[in-house]
């Protein structure tokens, strides 16, 4: 749920761009899992969605649709 709510704001973004001229978004979370591990993710894809030790990571399709999301909405 923590990576779908992440997905679903920045959607909704793209889709409304409700203010003119913004080109950055600031996305508060709690959730440790997302904040310390977004970076991360981009590693994971391009390494077969596993980590430096070769172990599979878990809700690579939610990481995807993240790190999709967020290339095209289109701000920071």
């Amino acid at each position: 749920m923590e990576l779908l709510a992440c997905i679903k704001v920045l959607e909704w973004l793209r889709k409304n761009k409700p203010w003119p001229g913004v080109d950055r978004a600031l996305i508060v979370t709690d959730s440790e899992y997302v904040r310390e591990n977004l970076s991360r993710a981009l590693g994971w894809q391009t390494n077969d969605w596993r980590n430096q030790h070769g172990e599979a990571k878990q809700n690579s399709d939610l990481w995807k649709q993240l790190i999709g999301a967020r290339t095209r909405v289109g701000m920071r």
